[in-house]
């Protein structure tokens, strides 16, 4: 009876494959969805609108990557399926955007662009709040100047780049974190499960927390204390300013300071001075070069 199913399911499988190897050769691959326990095709739709002028951002979505940006106009444009429902809107000089609804199960077999929301704004505006979340897509952020800034992804990356901001959380519980030409002050950048980049940036007072992945830096200014605790990775800064004090820490793993590798857990050198950085990794490598 077993060799019977494992034969009927053979041939259902070579069946379905040639099916869609047709539709493929004739354009009928689809994005198909799961709406209301029934399948229907979902079809990419684009909606740009301009908004009234804005000085805060709050977005709450489920599964659509936000990216901010400079532009000529305060705009927003969503580019997803048509089963997915986005509201924008100004109030009080907030743009908020909210996704309405849980989102679609789908199957996606044709080349449709990931869900996004893409939100422009002029490069002299500046941002007193930004606060941005998204469950299950990707955060890219490149507002040039921002008081208050809260980039937070469950499961997906985020990225900041050409950007200023005064007091910023960046979190992902599965994802990596990139910062890229930023100048930031006393920031706490956390990756549950996913590699942090820093480079060609500013960086003043931060905390860096990774739990299992890489810490990288290259050619990034520190002033005041910067810490980086990592419990399952490594941590590398390239490019490093020798004027420093430094600390490297490690519980299992080896310590480099300026190609002079230390034997000891704990190596320390001008640890006095201000500007000073401070490498943990419980289960990894430390290296400064």
């Amino acid at each position: 009876m077993m060799k019977k199913f494992l034969q009927i399911g053979a041939v259902l499988l070579i069946s379905g494959l040639a099916l869609m190897g047709i539709g493929a050769a004739n354009h009928g691959l689809q994005s198909v969805a799961i709406v209301a326990g029934k399948p229907t095709v979902a079809n990419s739709v684009t909606h740009t609108k301009n908004v009234r002028p804005f000085s805060a951002i709050t977005a709450d979505v489920a599964d659509l990557d936000v990216v901010v940006k400079t532009g000529t106009h305060y705009q927003v444009k969503v580019e997803a399926d048509n089963h997915t429902v986005v509201h924008s809107q100004v109030k009080n000089g907030v743009l908020q955007i909210t996704q309405k609804g849980a989102p679609a199960f789908g199957v996606m077999l044709s080349m449709n662009q990931a869900a996004r929301i893409t939100v422009t704004l002029p490069q002299s505006q500046k941002l007193t709040n930004a606060r941005l979340y998204t469950e299950e897509g990707e955060l890219t952020y490149a507002a040039p100047q921002t008081d208050h800034l809260r980039l937070t992804s469950a499961n997906g990356d985020v990225t900041m780049h050409d950007a200023a901001a005064a007091h910023t959380t960046i979190s992902t519980n599965s994802g990596e974190v990139t910062l890229s030409r930023t100048t930031l002050a006393s920031p706490q950048i956390t990756a549950q499960d996913g590699d942090i980049n820093v480079a060609h940036g500013t960086i003043t007072a931060a905390k860096f927390i990774l739990t299992s992945g890489d810490f990288n830096m290259t050619k990034t200014a520190l002033h005041g204390e910067t810490t980086v605790s990592n419990v399952h990775g490594d941590n590398a800064v390239h490019h490093a300013d020798r004027r420093l004090g430094y600390r490297l820490q490690s519980g299992t793993g080896d310590n480099t300071l300026f190609s002079h590798a230390a034997t000891e857990r704990n190596v320390t050198t001008n640890w006095t001075r201000a500007d000073r950085l401070q490498l943990i990794s419980h289960d990894g490598d430390n290296s400064v070069d």
